[in-house]
């Protein structure tokens, strides 16, 4: 028999989607604050970094904002729950429930 955890218990009660948007808008936020901030780290990225020296730190900025845009419109349409026709499951949201909760 597996052993229960609160940790365990809280992740088998969370949606998927939840999870999968909230890391989404998450990230976005880095991003963001990544595009903005004074910091150098970031751009030693192997992506930034050719970018930057490419192009400058001001397209690295703007693809860095770009990219932060894209994961918060992403993880809301997510956490929305709003998705494709072709990506719906038939049984309804209960299907994804792979963990039983404690009772």
């Amino acid at each position: 028999m597996a052993r229960w955890t609160l940790a365990t218990h809280v992740l088998a009660t969370i949606d998927p989607s939840s999870l999968v948007g909230g890391v989404a808008l998450g990230l976005a936020g880095t991003a963001l604050l990544v595009s903005f901030g004074p910091w150098d780290q970031p751009y030693q990225l192997s992506v930034l970094q050719l970018l930057e020296q490419r192009y400058g730190r001001f397209l690295a900025r703007v693809v860095l904002l770009f990219l932060a845009i894209a994961m918060a419109v992403l993880g809301t349409l997510i956490l929305l729950d709003i998705r494709p026709a072709y990506a719906r499951s038939s049984a309804g949201k209960d299907s994804r429930q792979l963990v039983q909760p404690l009772s």
